[in-house]
C-alpha cells in the first residue's frame, strides 16, 4: 500500500554534504504531539533502516559525522503516511551546480569543492564524461547556455577524486516572446460564434513563455488566414 502523503515533508538544508561533517533531518505535518514518526533510509548496506542507530529512536535524525556510506535516500515515515524520499550524497569532492533548470542565455558557474584538499589543487571538469576544461581555482564559467549544455556533469581534483555527477538542465530563455494562441473549435453552432469567427466559448490563450508581460502587441493569433487581437474578438 502506497502511503506517501503531499501533506508531509522531508526537511534537509542542503543534499549534498562533505564526509566528517554533520546532519540534521526533521519532518513537518506529522503532527510531532499525536504521531509517532521517524527518519527512515535506504543505504548501501542497509535498506529501510533508522537514521540513527537506536531503532527505537522517534522524530529527528542528528548524525553528528558523515561518511561516504551514508549516502542514499532518506524519507519520513508514521504508521499511516510517509513523505517523499531526497537522495542525499556525502563524498570528499562534490560539483556544485543549480539544482534548477536554468534559463536559455544564463551564465552558469560550476564550483569544485575538495574537502580532503591540503593545499592549492587544479579541478578538471567533464561533461558526459568528457572533459571541457581544468581550472586552477575550482570554478568554471559556462557562457550564455543553451539546450547544448545541457547534460551531466562532475569535477575530477589532481589528487585523484571526484564528485557525484549532477544534472544541469537548461530551460526557456527570460526573454522569449509570449504567445498567445487562438484555437477555433469547428463543431459548436454559429450561435456560438462572434463576427470573427472564433467560438466565445472555446477561445484558448495559451502563454508558453516565462515572462507573462503580455501587451496589447502581443495579443495577436491567427484565425482562418487573419490575423486578429484580443480586440477583435473578446477578452
Amino acid at each position: 500500500m502506497d502511503l506517501t502523503s503531499s501533506s508531509v515533508a522531508l526537511l534537509v538544508s542542503k543534499l549534498q554534504y562533505f564526509e566528517y561533517t554533520s546532519l540534521n533531518v526533521t519532518c513537518e505535518g506529522f503532527f510531532k504531539d499525536k504521531i509517532n514518526w521517524r527518519v527512515l533510509r535506504n543505504i548501501k548496506t542497509k535498506t529501510k533502516s533508522p537514521c540513527v542507530k537506536d531503532s527505537s529512536h522517534y522524530g529527528a535524525c542528528h548524525i553528528p559525522m558523515l561518511y561516504a556510506a551514508d549516502s542514499g535516500e532518506y524519507w519520513c515515515e508514521s504508521e499511516d503516511r510517509r513523505s517523499e524520499s531526497v537522495t542525499i550524497t556525502v563524498t570528499a569532492v562534490f560539483l556544485e551546480s543549480p539544482d534548477q533548470p536554468v534559463s536559455k542565455g544564463e551564465n552558469v558557474t560550476l564550483f569544485c569543492r575538495d574537502k580532503m584538499a591540503t593545499s592549492n589543487y587544479t579541478s578538471s571538469f567533464y561533461k558526459d564524461d568528457e572533459m571541457i576544461g581544468k581550472s586552477s581555482t575550482g570554478m568554471m564559467t559556462l557562457d550564455k547556455v543553451s539546450k547544448l549544455d545541457e547534460g551531466v556533469y562532475k569535477c575530477q581534483t589532481s589528487e585523484d577524486r571526484e564528485s557525484e555527477e549532477q544534472w544541469l538542465a537548461v530551460g526557456v530563455e527570460e526573454s522569449e516572446v509570449a504567445m498567445t494562441v487562438y484555437s477555433e473549435i469547428t463543431d459548436v453552432g454559429p450561435h456560438m460564434r462572434n463576427p470573427n469567427g472564433i467560438s466565445q466559448k472555446h477561445c484558448t490563450k495559451v502563454t508558453t513563455a516565462a515572462n507573462s508581460n503580455t501587451s496589447d502587441e502581443l495579443e495577436k493569433g491567427q484565425v482562418n488566414g487573419k490575423e486578429v487581437g484580443m480586440a477583435d474578438g473578446f477578452r
